[in-house]
């Protein structure tokens, strides 16, 4: 018994430094396969940055909320309504400030949902790129160096209610460059939206016809001078029109001989002028045999 003791005791003495050597080879194994800085300060199986490609580059870097001071985001729908059931075209202008541009084909990725609601998006897509007059980098090639243009499908729902109005939210990632270096700037998330209301948009040629149809004619109102014809007046000669109201025949008793009625008719003798079309030799003439005439007459 005394020898069994002895040797248990030899054992549980020597077995926690069994332990250590064994242990501590995997402890440093775990460590350097979790990737912990070692002598030279890179990490075990990570590419150096020196090495990576810009596009590589940027995906490492986590994306950044807003880019607001890269770039500014409108957005519009066209037709400015839709009907239950009807599509029309999302358009998302984004305008590149200073330096920055967007390579081409654009780095850009819709992230929004598409089933918004009422409303659908379809996929997006870029308008095609120019090349390069702005970026230094990029000159001669394709590149979005002022703005570009996204274009997506939406399609309102056949069960919206007339003048109901539902929020299309647009939620992009892309990247955008530098133009002078090429070189990325990061990769940013940000949103637009735009509210859409169900209704119908009248072309403007039948608004305008609609507009002016739907308002009353004026009331002709007759002046204050004018009277009713009375029951004397000759049915056969009918009064003046002026405009479309009925103008009676008031007109002065004759004072003279001179105005008073022919048997052809109730106005004035009409006054005889000579004929401004007879020719010149014809007067002359007539005027030379009057005076002969004249002077023949004095003889006798």
């Amino acid at each position: 018994m005394l020898r069994l003791s002895l040797c248990f005791a030899f054992l549980a003495a020597i077995a926690p430094c069994q332990v250590e050597e064994v242990g501590e080879p995997d402890v440093r194994a775990v460590e350097g396969e979790r990737g912990r800085p070692g002598k030279e300060g890179s990490i075990k199986g990570e590419v150096p940055e020196e090495n990576l490609t810009p596009e590589q580059r940027i995906a490492r870097n986590a994306p950044t909320s807003g880019a607001s001071a890269y770039c500014r985001f409108s957005v519009s729908v066209s037709p400015p309504k839709l009907l239950p059931g009807q599509s029309g075209t999302l358009k998302v202008l984004a305008a590149l400030q200073g330096n920055t541009v967007m390579p081409a084909p654009a780095p850009m990725e819709l992230v929004a949902p598409a089933q918004q609601g009422a409303l659908t998006l379809g996929p997006m897509v870029a308008q095609p790129a120019a090349l390069g007059r702005l970026a230094a980098a990029y000159l001669g090639r394709p590149v979005y160096d002022n703005y570009a243009i996204f274009e997506l499908p939406v399609t309102m729902a056949a069960d919206a209610a007339m003048g109901s109005k539902h929020i299309a939210s647009v939620d992009m990632k892309f990247d955008l460059y530098d133009g002078a270096s090429a070189q990325p700037i990061n990769r940013f998330l940000d949103r637009v939206a735009l509210e859409i209301e169900v209704g119908r948009v009248p072309d403007p040629a039948v608004q305008g016809f609609a507009a002016s149809a739907a308002e009353p004619p004026e009331p002709v109102t007759k002046p204050a001078n004018v009277q009713a014809p009375t029951s004397a007046s000759s049915p056969t000669e009918p009064s003046p029109l002026v405009g479309n109201v009925v103008v009676p025949d008031n007109r002065p008793e004759p004072s003279s001989a001179a105005d008073a009625p022919t048997e052809l008719g109730d106005g004035p003798a009409p006054v005889v002028q000579p004929s401004a079309g007879l020719p010149m030799p014809l007067l002359v003439g007539g005027a030379a045999l009057l005076l002969v005439v004249g002077m023949l007459l004095r003889r006798k």
